[in-house]
């Protein structure tokens, strides 16, 4: 028996049965890959997001103290250069009260190990001239 030999209502509901299944086939892998997305959103939320909110913390605070001290270099009255080196010491300590709450998310070594070094150094550089800034 050759296709030809079909009549065209079979060929046609063997041709819809054929998309149907495909359909269906789709739609259960999709739902499969559903599952990892959620998992991979769920870990973008709860995970990634409250870092990365942590870090532009640390890195608006160390712009704020960076402007803080050009403007104390360059103004001349002495109670303008005592009010932008305590906006300083303040926002230091924002610092490093952020890079130890960023620090407590990071759980993993791997995270741990990829963290930069150079916000290691900013941490402690900023509790540091905390303690001991003189001017």
């Amino acid at each position: 028996m050759e296709i030809s030999d079909v009549k065209i209502a079979t060929r046609l509901t063997l041709a819809f049965g054929v998309l149907a299944l495909l359909i269906v086939v789709m739609g259960g892998a999709s739902m499969l890959k559903a599952g990892a997305m959620e998992e991979s959103h769920h870990k973008v939320v709860s995970q990634s997001y409250p870092t990365i909110v942590a870090v532009n913390k640390i890195k608006d605070e160390i712009n704020i103290i960076e402007r803080s001290s050009r403007e104390a270099l360059i103004m001349n009255n002495p109670a303008d250069i005592k009010k932008e080196l305590d906006l300083s010491a303040a926002n230091r300590a924002d610092v490093a009260e952020a890079w130890q709450k960023l620090q407590s998310q990071i759980v993993t070594e791997n995270g741990r190990a990829r963290c930069p070094k150079s916000m290691r150094r900013a941490a402690r550089t900023a509790a540091l001239m905390t303690s001991s800034w003189v001017w």
